[in-house]
């Protein structure tokens, strides 16, 4: 094994060095994707790779020895995640958006080839193989070959339905054969590098059975089946041992959602690793999902590592970094080599190198190269009670100095999902307004994941009531302790986040003097049928929905009253819509559905649609083109604040 020094960390990260600094960093630094992503390090330590953003091109680069060995041009793809199978094979996954069957984003995993430097399709050379597969290479597992690999693959002649198999694949020629067979309702395999496969679990939308197999002893097993058209388990991964699996288990009567482990006799015990009905809890595992210790989530995530040494070497690092957030990305087969992420409210986001045997500590690479600690606004994590007493999580994004009694123009944030959280790190859209003299509330509503299953749960059939309440009281607060200028609030959110702002400007009219809306869900009813549509009446993502907004049916009244294009004639604040032409997630016609509402209402509208970007602002260009419209926006409206 190669174990860098500081002098080869010092080497590595000159190449990256960041320019002289701005007084304040240009839109540009904030807006843009960031210049280096996804760094990974082989198994043996000798090399590094990455997506490097360049001007309009975005390279995958392999260093080795401080020096790039192998590039790759990824530009015309959509890059996601790249990591080291073998310190001579890369795994690139990029996606598609695809219109078939309403829209998908269809991923697909390439092997690059350090040596040729050429990419191929992971297992493409499988008779009948669908080339983009959704969801493909999430549980790649190596086999006792150094150059192959099992992989899950959809398979498939044309016409048929494909079944989701379970593939040995060959990382040199391409070639792969199928070890297992699936069905059209396998959703996950786990499998060993010998070849034993632990786990296949599978679930029929149409017949509402769910079922987790096992084939550890040669033959099929059913492990746990149910009739149900929302599965309350779900496979995670298995125990270090490999004495038994790990689910995740949905509340039931207890209210209480909870790990169990689950036997290959098929019996089922809670897995205790965690406080006891914090719901907060989580399982770390490797790339091949076997679990390497667990943490709980909150405003901060918390991490504890099997291996006790590997824990105090990572508390150890993260008392250096207080006001940060430290996440392990990766490491060397022998684990002397940790590659870290740090993020938050006083270091700017980059990849540093450890070394357990030299005790070796720095920073390999800023993330964004324009973007130095310095210009890091600082981040409070806080919290606030509604007004029927829930105490709400919240990040607090502010200038350096400012505090109750600032005064300040107010951006308020709620985040997507609506079952996805806001924690210490690094926000873009919030530093930048931070940075420009804004003061940015991110409120964690009732119905956010991160903080326990019954405050989950408090915000099903809350759209647009108690969710939105929640934000409402977050923004009274600042006003109330003098952090925020009441007649300067403006409500910013994309997706979930894209309807609360909406609400806020249909619900709470007096309160905002502007709402920007990013690929919002504007008009519930047919956001519902849209669904139904495409997964199926009946399906389990139907079902989601249903439990989580309201039944088409039998709650159409309430959810048109709570769909802000249904509302148009209470705006009063000004609106600005931006919606990506490929959103696969939710539609674009659900931000021009809400243009005609307020366009009919004689209300101030401006729709942007942003060319060929899908729901997530993938594309640097169109991020960029978000962030700008936001920004002139807000600024007409309660700005500039500087």
């Amino acid at each position: 094994m190669r174990h860098f020094s500081i002098a080869a960390i010092a080497a590595f990260a000159a190449c990256f060095a960041t320019p002289a600094a701005y007084a304040v960093p240009p839109i540009e630094a904030y807006g843009e994707t960031p210049e280096i992503r996804s760094l990974d390090i082989s198994p043996d330590g000798s090399r590094f790779a990455f997506f490097r953003r360049q001007d309009d091109k975005e390279i995958l680069v392999v260093f080795e020895g401080g020096q790039p060995v192998a590039t790759l041009d990824v530009t015309k793809v959509k890059p996601r995640e790249v990591w080291f199978q073998t310190n001579d094979h890369l795994f690139v996954v990029a996606s598609q958006t695809t219109k078939r069957w309403g829209g998908y984003e269809n991923g697909q995993v390439f092997v690059f080839n350090v040596k040729t430097q050429k990419a191929e399709p992971l297992g493409s050379k499988v008779r009948a193989f669908r080339f983009y597969n959704d969801g493909m290479g999430a549980i790649i597992a190596p086999t006792d070959k150094p150059d192959e690999v099992f992989v899950n693959a959809w398979v498939g002649d044309r016409g048929d339905y494909p079944t989701n198999d379970l593939l040995r694949t060959n990382l040199e020629t391409g070639w792969a054969e199928i070890v297992a067979k699936g069905s059209p309702n396998t959703i996950d395999w786990l499998v060993t590098s010998d070849g034993v496969v632990l786990a296949r679990e599978d679930f029929d939308d149409k017949s509402n059975l769910y079922r987790l197999y096992t084939r550890r002893d040669g033959s099929w097993k059913v492990l746990y089946e149910e009739n149900t058209n929302l599965p309350s388990m779900s496979l995670i991964g298995y125990l270090a041992d490999m004495s038994g699996l790990i689910v995740h288990m949905e509340a039931g009567s207890s209210g209480v959602d909870r790990y169990d482990r689950v036997s290959f006799d098929g019996t089922i015990a809670p897995f205790d690793f965690s406080t006891p009905g914090a719901g907060t809890g989580f399982i770390i595992w490797d790339k091949h999902r076997k679990m390497i210790g667990s943490g709980a989530t909150g405003l901060r995530t918390t991490r504890k590592y099997d291996d006790a040494q590997l824990t105090q070497a990572m508390n150890s690092i993260a008392a250096r970094f207080p006001h940060d957030q430290i996440s392990l990305v990766d490491w060397t087969n022998d684990w002397n080599q940790l590659l870290i992420a740090i993020e938050g409210g006083a270091t700017a986001p980059a990849y540093y190198l450890a070394n357990r045997l030299t005790g070796a500590f720095g920073k390999l690479a800023p993330q964004y190269l324009r973007i130095n600690d310095q210009d890091i606004a600082p981040v409070t994590l806080t919290e606030y009670a509604s007004r029927d007493g829930l105490m709400i999580p919240t990040v607090l994004t502010h200038p350096k100095g400012a505090g109750a009694g600032s005064n300040l123009p107010l951006i308020v944030m709620p985040h997507g999902g609506p079952e996805a959280y806001d924690s210490l790190g690094f926000d873009y859209f919030a530093q930048y307004f931070a940075s420009r003299g804004y003061v940015v509330l991110q409120p964690n509503f009732r119905g956010s994941e991160g903080f326990g299953g019954s405050f989950r749960r408090a915000g099903h059939g809350e759209w647009g009531a108690k969710m939105q309440d929640d934000i409402t009281d977050g923004v009274n607060h600042l006003i109330e302790t003098g952090w925020a200028d009441p007649e300067r609030v403006c409500i910013v959110g994309g997706s979930y986040g894209g309807y609360a702002a909406l609400a806020g400007g249909a619900f709470t009219p007096d309160l905002y003097k502007c709402v920007v809306a990013i690929a919002p869900v504007a008009d519930i009813p047919t956001m519902l049928e849209h669904e139904a549509r495409v997964t199926g009446k009946y399906s389990s993502t139907s079902e989601y929905w249903k439990r989580v907004i309201g039944d088409r049916s039998s709650d159409s009244a309430k959810l048109e009253a709570i769909s802000p294009a249904r509302r148009a004639k209470a705006f009063k604040a000004p609106v600005l819509l931006i919606h990506g032409a490929d959103d696969t997630v939710v539609p674009y016609n659900q931000s021009a559905r809400m243009e005609d509402a307020l366009r009919a209402a004689g209300k101030s509208v401006t729709l942007v649609k942003l060319k060929a970007e899908d729901h997530w602002l993938s594309s640097s260009e169109t991020r960029l083109q978000a962030l700008r419209e936001t920004d002139r926006f807000v600024n007409q409206h309660i700005g500039p604040a500087n």
